[in-house]
């Protein structure tokens, strides 16, 4: 006998994200031997179950060959971070490879006017720790901001400020460079990816931010030859490397 929760196990086996699979259940959307499921409930993976996803039939016993897949993506300016293309906006899945039997899952998103390196998975429940506080993964962005900036200042982001009642900070702040006209480059380095939460951070100071750039993710840095707008898929080991980060 092997119990999981349902939304894990469906989400292990690339049927979205862990998030997207609870939002079903509360829906109402999902079936397993013709009942209802609510949240807390468990599955048999080891059983044969009768799965029924939007009233879709779905594999439904464990695929005990599912291969996780990883993809790197350089993300360029003005893509959005959603699977539905909107007002003539270009999408972050429009260029990925095609998937049979799973999907695609985003690693976070990143803002429309915001670039740099995101994952794709076929894995929701790598998906699901790579971004929850929990596991702490870290990550580095370039950032381009304008202000009155001081030590107080510095020092204040990296103890940490109140962000919706909850602490955010940045690990570490380096300085990277400065403009003519007063602009600063700054690399960050944080350890969740609460919304816009690097632009939350600074404006909480009285700095504006006008350009991010996400450098770095759990470790994984863009490729120098890979162009804004493409994709590598991680190989094998790499994909361990990733997946021990979580404990998976």
């Amino acid at each position: 006998m092997n119990i999981e929760r349902v939304q894990k196990f469906l989400s292990s086996q690339g049927f979205g994200s862990r998030r997207k699979i609870e939002k079903m259940i509360l829906s109402e959307k999902i079936y397993i031997n013709n009942k209802k499921i609510f949240l807390g409930d468990k599955i048999d993976t080891n059983k044969k179950n009768i799965i029924k996803l939007n009233n879709v039939l779905i594999n439904c016993t464990l695929n005990r060959n599912f291969i996780t897949r990883v993809l790197l993506y350089n993300k360029p300016q003005k893509e959005i971070s959603t699977s539905i293309e909107s007002d003539m906006r270009k999408t972050i899945f429009s260029n990925l490879p095609k998937m049979y039997n799973s999907r695609w899952i985003s690693v976070g998103r990143l803002d429309f006017n915001t670039e740099g390196i995101i994952f794709f998975t076929n894995n929701g429940e790598l998906a699901n720790r790579l971004m929850h506080p929990k596991y702490k993964i870290s990550r580095k962005y370039l950032v381009k901001v304008y202000g009155n900036i001081n030590i107080n200042k510095i020092n204040k982001l990296k103890k940490g400020v109140l962000l919706n009642n909850k602490i955010a900070l940045f690990q570490k702040i380096e300085y990277f460079y400065e403009n003519k006209n007063f602009n600063k480059w700054f690399i960050v380095t944080l350890s969740e990816g609460r919304n816009r939460e690097v632009k939350r951070l600074w404006n909480s100071v009285g700095i504006s931010v006008s350009k991010l750039i996400r450098l770095q993710y759990a470790g994984f840095s863009i490729p120098n030859k890979l162009l804004p707008g493409c994709w590598i898929e991680l190989n094998k080991n790499e994909v361990v490397k990733l997946l021990k980060k979580v404990n998976l």
